[in-house]
């Protein structure tokens, strides 16, 4: 089995981007040293919603993180001209060796869009390593 130095912060809050000097090796660091951006256009009255999302994040995505460069999360309102409430969010993975998954969800509150696109985000994370990790078990055609 291999080493995981991640593996005691698997369910750790991610910190705010720029609190630590980013890794010599991008992309092979642990929960706490892995950086989230939280951007929020639009919307007023969540006051704890970086707290909620740094944590939240880091107990979804957190398994993932030795893999992750970084992580952003944007909400804002999309709400139309006739008021009805609408909150999208956008979650943007930078993943070390295969590239940037991308997730957007709507709902009408903020935080139910973001629990939607953390899922998403999570499932799409999952799937991309493990495409990867199969083409490291393929035998290689002669």
């Amino acid at each position: 089995m291999r080493y995981n130095p991640n593996s005691h912060q698997r369910r750790s809050a991610f910190p705010p981007a720029g609190t630590r000097p980013r890794s010599e090796t991008l992309g092979r660091t642990t929960t706490e040293q892995t950086p989230l951006w939280v951007r929020t256009f639009g919307l007023a009255g969540i006051p704890d919603a970086r707290t909620y999302v740094r944590r939240h994040a880091g107990f979804k995505l957190g398994k993932f993180a030795y893999h992750i460069e970084g992580l952003q999360v944007r909400m804002k309102n999309e709400s139309g001209p006739k008021g009805a409430p609408l909150a999208v969010c956008t979650i943007t993975v930078d993943l070390a060796r295969a590239g940037i998954v991308v997730v957007e969800q709507a709902s009408q509150s903020p935080m139910a869009a973001f629990d939607l696109a953390l899922d998403s985000a999570e499932r799409s994370v999952r799937r991309t390593l493990q495409k990867i990790g199969d083409r490291k078990r393929q035998p290689k055609p002669e």
